[in-house]
């Protein structure tokens, strides 16, 4: 029954592709057919329930912080923040300098705001519009948006996927942090130094156009409102929890928005809930963010961890494990030693230990 069970996820996963479906509609038929699969199994639906909410317990404070996320991102975009250091960047940027100052501005706003694609959505696209006016190659530029906003994936202290690392594998958040940005510095000093250098070699001629004329008047950008990323930035230095981190970034940006934005409460609970909506069509991609924008990746963390709950439990993938375990012999050492490590219950396992004497189990904390 595994081989069906599986093809059944594989084939849904297949059309998903095909037809544009949503991929979370091939994981909940995933999770159906592997829920199916643990019911004959164990014989028992209560048991199958229990599987599932084995593999989503652990993460059940990485929804709250994808959640969270959310709502700082609108917040954010409402109070200020983003549209702030677009304001500021936007004049010193020239034809000559584009691509190297697009890579820092998305790096940095992606550090800020923890998520590549809100940060791909909103100051990439700014970025893009601006290199249009400016005469800069569309694809250089989009290259170097993209370049600079899965940066704040892997270093921002308020990252979701960082954040699930830490907690899938039992480690310390900040020091995985410290050890990335360790490992980031040189690949990041080349990247700088590429764009650049790429950057008088690339025809553009022109002005930025009007775009910090425009994010003027849909916003007050007075430095007060770079506050909030201030607040997160100290308390991860200090090392605060990080959902106090980021629950310090959500209550700061509230005044900003009240006060500085004028906006009215009834406005701030909406931007909170469904996302911030731009005034302007010229800073139309300033919108989104919210609770709502995390759904999606909520219900996809959520299912796959309730995948993980069944896996632990039934021998679902014992076929899988066995024929990977065959393989890996063919294999450098390291291959090898990666094939033959099972993940069963809470330990890291080797399997066979004559293949690779002395390498020590692994516990999961």
């Amino acid at each position: 029954m595994e081989p069906v069970t599986l093809g059944i996820f594989c084939a849904a996963l297949v059309g998903t592709i095909f037809t544009g479906v949503p991929t979370v509609c091939a994981l909940l038929v995933g999770l159906a057919a592997f829920c199916i699969y643990a019911r004959r199994w164990s014989g028992s639906a209560r048991r199958v329930a229990r599987m599932c909410w084995e593999g989503i317990a652990p993460i059940a404070k990485i929804l709250g912080m994808l959640a969270l996320i959310g709502v700082l991102t609108g917040l954010w975009r409402a109070a200020g923040v983003i549209p702030a250091i677009v304001y500021y960047a936007a004049p010193l940027i020239s034809p000559g300098e584009f691509l190297f100052a697009t890579f820092l501005l998305n790096c940095l706003v992606s550090v800020l705001t923890g998520t590549s694609f809100g940060t791909a959505a909103t100051v990439g696209s700014i970025c893009i519009s601006m290199a249009g006016a400016m005469g800069v190659p569309l694809f250089a530029a989009g290259g170097a948006a993209l370049s600079g906003a899965f940066f704040g994936d892997r270093c921002s202290p308020i990252s979701t996927s960082a954040l699930l690392v830490a907690d899938l594998t039992g480690t310390d958040f900040y020091n995985n942090l410290k050890r990335m940005v360790k490992s980031a510095a040189v690949p990041f000093v080349l990247t700088c130094a590429a764009y650049f250098a790429l950057g008088p070699l690339i025809p553009a001629s022109g002005e930025a156009g009007d775009m910090a004329a425009s994010l003027a008047s849909a916003f007050a950008v007075g430095p007060v409102v770079l506050l909030p990323p201030v607040i997160v930035f100290a308390l991860a230095l200090m090392r605060v929890d990080i959902l106090v981190v980021i629950g310090a970034g959500i209550a700061s940006s509230i005044p900003l928005c009240l006060v500085y934005q004028d906006m009215a409460a009834t406005d701030v609970v909406r931007t909170a809930i469904l996302g911030y909506v731009a005034s302007l069509p010229q800073i139309r991609a300033l919108s989104g963010g919210g609770l709502v924008s995390m759904l999606d990746a909520v219900q996809i963390v959520c299912i796959t961890s309730a995948y993980a709950g069944i896996f632990k439990e039934t021998p679902l993938l014992a076929g899988i494990d066995r024929v990977v375990r065959r393989m890996s012999r063919r294999f450098s050492p390291y291959g090898g030693y990666a094939g033959d490590v099972c993940v069963y219950g809470d330990y890291f396992l080797q399997p066979d230990a004559g293949d690779h004497a002395g390498a020590p189990a692994v516990q999961r904390s």
